[in-house]
């Protein structure tokens, strides 16, 4: 009872903020998102950077409804790849194709 007393809370305050956890769906790998976050953090984007990544890996999950529970697990991966930030150079590269198509 509780847990679903949390969840509707939660689902509240997306909405409140016109957020909505069914509209918006993380379709890129857990990967990707567990990248995206840390680089948020490591660049001071969110909070100057100082903020709890448990927090912000949970509050990103919930917003865009993806499992990163082990978030910690992932990151070690990353960190152990040939290329490290493999999926921010995807999301840069497709940037700007976006915006070379566009000009």
């Amino acid at each position: 009872m509780e847990a679903e007393l949390l969840a509707i809370e939660n689902k509240d305050v997306l909405a409140i903020k016109g957020l909505d956890n069914d509209t918006y769906n993380w379709t890129g790998t857990r990967t990707s998102a567990v990248e995206l976050v840390y680089s948020l953090i490591a660049s001071g984007s969110i909070n100057n950077g100082n903020t709890e990544t448990k927090k912000l890996m949970e509050y990103f999950g919930k917003v865009f409804n993806v499992d990163l529970h082990d978030y910690a697990r992932i990151y070690y991966d990353i960190k152990n790849r040939k290329i490290p930030s493999k999926g921010l150079n995807y999301l840069k590269s497709s940037l700007d194709l976006k915006i070379n198509k566009e000009i």
